[in-house]
């Protein structure tokens, strides 16, 4: 276990900036799921993708942004944030295609 007693200088402040980003990629995730399921359309999935992107979820990413080029073709958000997923989940081939 850490404790912050145990953290100095630049130590203590990479833990506190990623503590704070984490805290702020979890919220933006929690509200993007509220989207989703007040307004089920394709820029809420789209944030959603992202936001999930973020917390590594790179399956259900992909999974969503495939759902999103079902039903609204050949736009560029889904290419660009479904080549990236597909680069994380180390499918460079699929990748490169989107």
């Amino acid at each position: 276990m850490l404790y912050l007693d145990d953290l100095a200088g630049d130590d203590l402040v990479r833990h506190l900036q990623q503590t704070s980003q984490t805290r702020v990629h979890v919220e933006r995730t929690r509200e993007a799921v509220r989207r989703v399921r007040a307004r089920n359309d394709f820029g809420t999935r789209n944030d959603l993708g992202v936001a999930l992107l973020r917390h590594g979820r790179t399956t259900a990413a992909i999974r969503l942004f495939l759902l999103n080029e079902r039903l609204r073709p050949g736009r560029y958000e889904t290419a660009t944030n479904l080549g990236t997923a597909l680069e994380l989940a180390g499918n460079d081939a699929a990748a490169l295609r989107w």
